[in-house]
């Protein structure tokens, strides 16, 4: 199972949407089946989820934070291709144990002084060495200064790449 986990030390910055639209575009596309963590006190995406009619994504719960890599070693093998990890808006415990585990950990940041100082604090809690049982972790940046239905497109028109 790959997991991914979408983490900032800025609040606002988009994180619980995105891991919503991973799982659910997971799913959609075929990739497996998917499962969300709601790490986050505030509780969004599960409540987001608890709405919801569709049955997938799936939504998952560890006893405890320290029980996170086992919970993640269940679901893998109850044949779960994907877990999506929300964070909370914090660079502490949660966040640290939940990077640990990642194979993609997703920041997403506008280009905002605010954001971009939260970025450095965020990519500092990514561990140094790969842990030997896994590759070594990937970091994904992720731009969402713009909507994509805000009139942007003119730059997408013209083959360039957003962000």
């Amino acid at each position: 199972m790959k997991t991914i986990v979408v983490a900032s030390q800025k609040g606002g910055s988009g994180k619980t949407t995105l891991a919503a639209h991973l799982a659910v575009t997971i799913e959609r596309g075929g990739g497996g089946p998917a499962v969300l963590f709601d790490l986050d006190p505030q509780a969004t995406l599960s409540g987001w989820w608890n709405q919801r009619q569709a049955e997938t994504p799936a939504c998952a719960a560890a006893a405890s934070l320290t029980a996170l890599p086992d919970k993640l070693a269940e679901l893998a093998e109850a044949g779960f291709a994907w877990a999506v990890i929300d964070t909370p808006p914090a660079i502490g415990a949660t966040n640290r144990l939940a990077i640990a585990v990642a194979d993609l950990v997703v920041i997403p940041t506008r280009a905002s002084p605010h954001d971009l100082n939260a970025l450095g604090s965020t990519l500092e809690t990514r561990p140094r060495l790969p842990c030997p049982d896994r590759s070594p972790r990937d970091v994904c940046l992720l731009d969402v200064r713009r909507p994509l239905d805000s009139g942007a497109g003119s730059d997408r028109q013209r083959g360039d790449r957003a962000g």
